[in-house]
């Protein structure tokens, strides 16, 4: 009587697990691609002769290749999803942002141009208007700016340069 072929790793749930687990270094391409590997390649290689093709060895030589493209290719996928802020030159309040602020705009437009949080100083009940502070108020550049039903309404250059 033969004994009772046993599968391979490769071929069981855990073996498909262990590769999962494998593609992790390929980010989550590899997740997806690396059991997929395994599986191209327990339907591809056979055993030959009674001998058993070493299958994980080819997949992890397939992973050293593939694992910098799956990289890649999702940190290409991550840059093209979220591109980086644009770069600001001179950072903080300046007059040149002072100028580009225009009659109108929402507070987020505001914040867009200015590159800062506003922070809340006061909040006018009687005439609907708010005051925002962007930048350092007490040391060197700040704009004040009034909002009138969420739009600005007024501006102000502060700088203890002048």
């Amino acid at each position: 009587m033969n004994p009772p072929t046993q599968k391979p790793l490769s071929e069981k749930p855990v073996g498909y697990l262990l590769s999962l687990i494998g593609g992790t270094l390929g980010a989550p391409i590899g997740w997806i691609a690396s059991p997929i590997v395994l599986w191209v390649l327990n339907k591809t290689l056979k055993s030959k002769n009674g001998k058993k093709p070493k299958r994980f060895l080819f997949w992890s030589l397939i992973g050293i290749a593939g694992a910098p493209i799956s990289l890649g290719a999702s940190l290409l996928l991550l840059y093209i999803v979220l591109p980086p802020a644009p770069y600001d030159p001179e950072p903080g309040v300046n007059r040149d942002k002072y100028d580009r602020l225009q009659t109108g705009m929402t507070v987020r437009e505001v914040e867009t141009i200015v590159g800062e949080s506003a922070e809340d100083i006061f909040e006018d009940q009687a005439s609907g208007g708010e005051i925002y502070v962007f930048g350092d108020r007490f040391e060197r550049e700040s704009i004040d700016a009034v909002f009138k039903d969420g739009r600005l309404l007024k501006k102000v250059y502060r700088s203890s340069n002048q």
